[in-house]
C-alpha cells in the first residue's frame, strides 16, 4: 500500500502534538514549533485525499493545484489572524504561514511521484 509511509506521518504527527514535546526531551526550537506546522497540509491532504477515493470509488482522483492553494490559504489565515484575536491559545507566527506552505510543496511532491 503506498500510503502507509503518510500513516506513519500521521501517527508521528498526533504522537507529537499529543506529549507536546513536554515529555520527551526535544530540544530543538524549530522542530518545537514548526514540525507539526510542516506536517499539517500532507497529513490533511492525504486523509482527504483517501476519504474521497473511498466515497467516490474514483481511484486516480488527485487534488489539483488550485485546491490545493485555496487549503493553504485557508488554515493559514484561519489559524494565523482570525484565531489569534480570539483566543490567546493561538498566537500569530509568519514562520508557520512558511511552514505550511512548505508543507503544501511537500504533498505536491510526493504526489508527483506517485
Amino acid at each position: 500500500m503506498k500510503y502507509r509511509g503518510w500513516m506513519v506521518l500521521v501517527v508521528l504527527y498526533i504522537f507529537l502534538l499529543g506529549v507536546k514535546f513536554d515529555y520527551i526531551c526535544i530540544e530543538s526550537a524549530f522542530v518545537r514549533n514548526y514540525f507539526a506546522d510542516i506536517l499539517c497540509l500532507p497529513i490533511l491532504f492525504s486523509v482527504s485525499t483517501l476519504l474521497i477515493r473511498y466515497v467516490k470509488r474514483a481511484t486516480t482522483f488527485k487534488l489539483s493545484l488550485l485546491q490545493i492553494c485555496f487549503v493553504f490559504l485557508y488554515i493559514s489565515i484561519v489559524f494565523e489572524f482570525v484565531l489569534p484575536h480570539f483566543s490567546t491559545k493561538f498566537t500569530y507566527d509568519i514562520f508557520d504561514i512558511f511552514a505550511y506552505g512548505l508543507g503544501g510543496i511537500i504533498f505536491l511532491f510526493f504526489s508527483k511521484i506517485n
